[in-house]
């Protein structure tokens, strides 16, 4: 049902009542003085048999069918259409009286309605056509205006010649000309009116629709402009404007087609305004076919020549009642299931139904007198589009009252989102930059991210971080850096305070004297205080700063609560992962970096040094008599003289040097910046320690040697061939006796950048 106005549902229901009945009493107060205020009969209406043969128009006028005339008692008579003329012959009677007297006619479909009479030795001829505009008739009027001059000069008789395409009621009426005149005002009032109002109401929709964005609005304002286009057509008032006036050429199928649009456009609408998917899809479904259907039917006209416009204006009259009824039948479904609007689109479609019924050309060609109530279809159908309208003032503070919690929603969701994204750009920022960092440093770049990320997010003056580490170490980090100072000392004054906050895990705020940098005398601030969650005997807090008086929102202290947290987390999580990886890359027994690591290891190397052209000299370093050792000694011993000699490489190596166990009893060694010369004298030294060094075992004393075989990388070297060349030099040492370094044979091409990479 969606949420209502404040309003009162009785009272809201008193005010549309109230609307609604004196808008009726003022057409039905119209109505009664227009009815009651008719002018004089003054003279005898007799029709000539369109069905009779060789009926012309010189021999009507030369009496040849006077004796076929038949007397008709009203006084007004239906005429059939179609292609042949009707001919109706007035008697004018004898008025003593000066006025001026005209002939007037309601305005219908009549393709030419031309009043022949006498004019001296010839015919006076007035010709009026329902499809152009002439001089006698007001342009907004109801009536067809043929002026016959004053009493005593009034003809004898004269002649009706009536074309019309579709059935139409001829009630021709003698009225002076002053009250002639004043029905025409009366009418051009009546409809300027209806149609102003809908054009208001059409504009007042439009508005409504793009300020709104509701498609109710869009669905009325098309309404609207189908109901006035329907009037204008009704009325012949649209075949007198300019540029509009092209569609007279359709005739009677002009009218045809805006009924069509008109009962499609009322459809949408109607099913807009009930919502009337509440009765089921089946239903929907239907009344979307039917506007689609109308819509196609009026398409159709307009490709139809006027030949076809009787048929295509039946169609639509049908169409228009059917259209009618088929909502009143829904919206009284929907009243009966207790929907209010429901209620509301069944009482105005209860009075707009019979005025669109009486406005159909096959319900005006069966009613006498017809344009005395021609002003109450364009009133009911304004009145209509009015009511609505008001209702529709409902959904204006409907959609106001969901607009600002859609936009509080909004809000939220968008500060929730924006607090996500922010959350994720420093989880993964942050992780990155610990991953490459030292770990000595990162948990203050850790810190250092948070303060940055916590800038963007909350308005403040300063932001702090402090934590005392389970060793007693501290990490400081202010923002801006100028502060840090006055900050340490804040913190040092308040530790107790400080400290308890710290391990309490929950936030407080407080207010603290401070002097910033670059102030003599100290001044007063509100913190946000916000612990870091770190394990005892650590602890550690956030401080937001702002002006005193200011304070910090519970939305704010979460976002500080979360980002600290996170801090943390990440934190304690790149130990982890640090300590995971370096477990992963290194030898158990040894300590040094494993085979894998060492692979991946010197592919950067390579990388490195190609692009900074300089020479790259790995050695391959292998422990002699291992298995001798083994053998003699034991697995063990031969383990510590592993570790012995690792532990002695490491020892000789600096700057990039890394040491790998290649394998069983082989080492590598990669040494980024050294050439072959200086690889050698580095590898020179390993060999002299390891040969200086003895292994205790059992009381007993063993010696170790190693041999050495260097490569240094040569431009067609790839990662596989420069150890390959190194093991060959290393096989080389072994066969010459051991103990020894050999270099390996040199390639023919010297070392050259690689292309592509400078």
């Amino acid at each position: 049902m969606g949420p209502r106005s404040s309003r009162p549902e009785p009272e809201r229901r008193g005010i549309l009542g109230r609307l609604l009945s004196v808008c009726l009493l003022g057409l039905g107060l119209l109505s009664a003085s227009l009815v009651a205020a008719s002018g004089p009969a003054g003279f005898a209406l007799s029709r000539l048999d369109p069905a009779l043969p060789g009926v012309t128009e010189q021999g009507v006028l030369d009496g040849e069918f006077e004796q076929h005339f038949q007397p008709i008692p009203a006084g007004e008579i239906r005429l059939a259409g179609g292609s042949s003329e009707h001919w109706l012959r007035l008697d004018f009677g004898r008025f003593a009286s000066d006025e001026t007297f005209s002939l007037v006619l309601p305005r219908i479909p009549a393709e030419r309605i031309e009043l022949i009479v006498p004019a001296g030795e010839g015919w006076q001829r007035i010709r009026h056509s329902f499809f152009e505009a002439d001089a006698y008739s007001a342009p907004l009027g109801a009536m067809s205006v043929f002026p016959l001059g004053a009493a005593r000069d009034l003809p004898d008789h004269g002649y009706l010649r009536v074309l019309s395409a579709v059935p139409v009621m001829v009630s021709p009426a003698l009225l002076s000309t002053e009250e002639a005149a004043r029905r025409d005002r009366i009418s051009v009032m009546v409809f300027v009116a209806a149609y102003t109002a809908l054009f208001v109401l059409l504009l007042v929709n439009l508005m409504l629709f793009f300020a709104l964005r509701e498609p109710i609005y869009r669905d009325a304002s098309l309404w609207a402009l189908a109901v006035l286009l329907w009037l204008l057509a009704r009325s012949g008032h649209l075949f007198t404007l300019p540029v509009l006036g092209l569609l007279g050429w359709w005739r009677s199928g002009a009218m045809a087609i805006f009924g069509f649009l008109m009962a499609a456009a009322t459809m949408s609408f109607v099913r807009r305004y009930t919502d009337a998917r509440r009765l089921g899809r089946e239903i929907d479904r239907l009344l979307l076919g039917s506007i689609f259907t109308l819509l196609a039917l009026a398409g159709i006209g307009f490709i139809l020549p006027p030949a076809h416009a009787r048929s295509l204006l039946l169609a639509s009259d049908l169409a228009l009642t059917l259209s009618f009824a088929a909502l009143l039948i829904l919206t009284a479904a929907m009243w009966r299931r207790g929907y209010r609007r429901g209620r509301i689109g069944f009482a105005v479609l209860l009075l707009l139904a019979p005025s669109a019924w009486l406005s159909t050309a096959h319900a005006a060609s069966h009613l006498g007198a017809a344009f005395r109530l021609d002003f109450l279809a364009p009133l009911s159908f304004a009145l209509g589009v009015l009511l609505f309208s008001v209702a529709l003032v409902e959904r204006v503070i409907e959609f106001r009252i969901e607009s600002a919690r859609a936009r509080e929603e909004s809000e939220r969701l968008g500060a929730s989102l924006r607090r996500e994204m922010a959350l994720r750009r420093f989880r993964e920022s942050t992780r990155a930059q610990l991953l490459q960092a030292a770990q000595s440093d990162a948990e203050w770049l850790a810190y250092r991210r948070l303060l940055a990320e916590l800038r963007g997010l909350l308005p403040q003056r300063a932001l702090f971080v402090h934590a005392t580490g389970s060793d007693g170490s501290e990490v400081w980090v202010s923002d801006p850096q100028a502060e840090q100072a006055s900050f340490k000392d804040l913190v040092r004054e308040r530790i107790e305070k400080l400290r308890a906050v710290g391990r309490s895990r929950a936030p407080v705020e407080a207010r603290f004297e401070r002097r910033p940098a670059g102030e003599q005398e100290p001044q007063q601030f509100s913190y946000a205080i916000v612990p870091l969650p770190l394990k005892r005997p650590a602890w550690g807090v956030v401080m937001a700063e702002r002006e005193a008086g200011e304070s910090f929102g519970r939305d704010e202290l979460a976002i500080l609560q979360e980002f600290a947290a996170l801090a943390v987390e990440l934190v304690g999580e790149t130990r982890s992962q640090v300590e995971l990886k370096r477990e992963a890359d290194t030898d158990v027994l040894t300590g040094v970096l494993n085979r894998r690591a060492g692979d991946a290891a010197l592919a950067e190397s390579v990388r490195r040094t190609t692009l900074k052209r300089i020479p790259l000299t790995v050695a391959m370093v292998d422990l002699d008599h291992l298995r001798a050792l083994n053998e003699l000694h034991g697995h063990e011993v031969g383990d510590r003289c592993l570790t012995a000699v690792a532990e002695l490489i490491a020892a000789h190596l600096a700057g990039d040097d890394v040491v790998v166990r290649y394998g069983g009893e082989e080492f590598l060694v990669i040494m980024p910046g050294r050439n072959l010369v200086q690889a050698r004298e580095l590898s020179e030294s390993i060999r002299s320690a390891v040969e200086a060094a003895e292994i205790e075992s059992e009381g007993r004393r063993i010696k170790l040697t190693v041999s050495i075989g260097l490569a240094q990388r040569q431009a067609e070297d790839s990662d596989t061939s420069l150890v390959q060349r190194a093991e060959a030099a290393l096989a080389r040492a072994k066969a010459l006796g051991r103990n020894r370094v050999i270099t390996a044979q040199q390639g023919p091409a010297p070392l050259r950048p690689v292309p592509g990479l400078y």
